[in-house]
């Protein structure tokens, strides 16, 4: 799955969050950051890859746990179509 496809989700979920200002949504502006930065991709989305328990401790409504689980699926399957270090 492109990067592309990624970075609307977290963008949405990003939208989501802070529209509701709930505090997680630093979290995630920092990794679309580091996305588009391209810095470090790999980290980012093992980071992101592994978040979903952040709906239960983030206070997320449903939507924005629907939503992260889409960030959270987007980023496993940019993550497995990277090659292996």
């Amino acid at each position: 799955m492109p990067l592309n496809v990624l970075s609307t989700e977290l963008d949405t979920l990003i939208a989501q969050l802070q529209k509701s200002r709930n505090e997680s949504a630093q979290f995630f502006i920092d990794k679309a950051a580091e996305l588009r930065a391209a810095s470090d991709t790999r980290e980012a989305l093992e980071r992101l890859s592994t978040c979903r328990a952040m709906a239960q401790y983030g206070n997320f409504s449903h939507a924005e746990e629907n939503q992260l689980e889409a960030v959270v699926d987007a980023a496993a399957n940019c993550l497995a179509g990277l090659p292996k270090p």
